[in-house]
């Protein structure tokens, strides 16, 4: 949960775990299995997307994870 709050907090500033959304966050973590790559690319998607969006979209497969530019 670390290495994601780390990520996402380097592609929005602002972006907190709060109780409002720390189920979302705990979930997310847990449907990529902890994976570091995985935390990674979700993390980067957070400056596009609330972590629930994120969440539902990771309910519909992990092509959510592959799109985006290859830097």
């Amino acid at each position: 949960m670390r290495l994601f709050l780390d990520r996402a907090m380097s592609v929005k500033p602002a972006f907190a775990v709060t109780a409002a959304n720390a189920v979302a966050v705990a979930a997310i973590c847990t449907r990529l299995d902890g994976h570091p790559l995985a935390l990674e690319l979700a993390a980067a998607r957070m400056k596009m997307l609330s972590v629930e969006s994120l969440l539902h979209r990771l309910d519909a497969g992990l092509q959510i994870l592959t799109g985006g530019s290859r830097d």
